[in-house]
């Protein structure tokens, strides 16, 4: 292969990967929080390192730690990746968040944590209007059941 060829091959390679939409900033935040919530879980329910992973160490739990022995080998598996920088915009992050959380509450009956989200991006990407916070919270009644009656 000629300089020429490589040259384009590698332009080539970077058209192709240039149309995903990488996930974005705000989704890289949430990705961190979420770590940082699922630590801090595990630690609370007594699951050190060494109970998931090394039987022999007492290690607490961090989001880098989250990241590195729970989220990328998910990532790599599912995606093929190996750096949340190479994730699409919509679907991957989550689809790992649920099957990391499937498989920890099977294992370890560890609660499912919603994946972060800004309750202000998350109005506007649905096309409403600018996103207000409601002034007050609405208190629903409940039945006898505990449940609202709608």
């Amino acid at each position: 292969m000629t300089n020429q060829q490589g040259k384009k091959k590698i332009e080539k390679t970077i058209e192709d990967t240039t149309h995903i939409k990488q996930r974005t900033s705000s989704q890289n935040r949430a990705l961190w929080k979420g770590l940082t919530l699922l630590a801090n879980k595990m630690n609370e329910m007594g699951l050190d390192v060494r109970k998931v992973l090394k039987p022999t160490y007492e290690i607490w739990w961090t989001k880098e730690m989250i990241h590195d022995h729970l989220w990328m080998p998910f990532q790599k598996i599912k995606f093929g990746t190996n750096s949340t920088v190479f994730l699409e915009k919509h679907g991957q992050i989550e689809e790992i968040w649920d099957d990391l959380f499937r498989n920890l509450g099977e294992k370890f009956h560890i609660e499912y944590i919603d994946f972060p989200n800004d309750p202000k991006k998350q109005h506007e990407k649905n096309n409403y209007s600018s996103y207000e916070p409601a002034d007050e919270i609405i208190d629903y009644p409940e039945n006898n059941l505990g449940e609202t009656p709608f």
